[in-house]
């Protein structure tokens, strides 16, 4: 659920500013989903997520009433949407290839003028790349995974990264997305420890975002 805040209404008017204020509208959007996912058998899983997105630009000056006052109307649309997703273990070491739909859904409508939830096929590989060299995995751990995405509204992309965890407990973190426009190269770093019978986890990453400087996340996460 996301409120954007408050925003003043103006009309056209025949002054010094040429507008006037009419109040305020309060644009917000709501999405509520069902997840729901099975193992086919021992190589083949499968998932599905439905939800219902809904989005208000909250009410707005239409135009005048017989008395003068001012005429209002709110803009509201909602929709159901799908996504899907399918997990192959091929059976050779760690090796598992996926594909996922997101946002599919019929085409959404304000007024007279229709547009379509951003839809996105990807491709994904991942594979812990220990299993190919003889080291103990409990204490050492690589997965690397590369994805390719093919969006509706902007051109493809391929999105690769790596991780390496030291003893279940320490991992680094890196990451490389192309092409984009604003920065491509991230990293990060994270830590998970058990506190009588409780994990807890904090993570960090780094993304450099070009004329917007860098952007820095920090995570913390409690397990019961």
């Amino acid at each position: 659920n996301v409120n954007y805040g408050d925003f003043i209404g103006t009309i056209r008017k025949d002054n010094d500013q040429g507008f006037e204020e009419v109040g305020t509208f309060s644009p917000s959007s709501i999405v509520i989903g069902f997840s729901y996912a099975k193992m086919l058998s021992q190589k083949f899983a499968i998932g599905t997520n439905i939800k219902y997105a809904r989005q208000s630009l909250g009410s707005g000056v239409v135009g005048f009433n017989a008395d003068g006052s001012y005429k209002t109307e709110s803009f509201s649309t909602d929709v159901f949407a799908f996504d899907f997703g399918l997990i192959y273990k091929t059976g050779f070491k760690s090796l598992n290839l996926g594909m996922s739909i997101s946002n599919f859904s019929q085409e959404i409508k304000y007024v007279e003028e229709g547009f379509q939830l951003p839809l996105l096929f990807k491709l994904g590989v991942s594979m812990d790349m220990m299993d190919l060299f003889n080291v103990d995995k409990e204490k050492h751990s690589f997965m690397l995974s590369v994805d390719a995405t093919h969006p509706r509204d902007y051109p493809e992309q391929i999105l690769i990264g790596a991780e390496y965890l030291f003893l279940q407990s320490f991992a680094i973190r890196v990451g490389y997305k192309t092409p984009t426009d604003i920065g491509g190269l991230s990293a990060g770093a994270g830590v998970k420890v058990n506190i009588g019978g409780m994990a807890l986890g904090v993570d960090y990453s780094y993304a450099p975002a070009d004329v917007f400087d860098y952007v820095q996340r920090i995570a913390v996460k409690f397990a019961f």
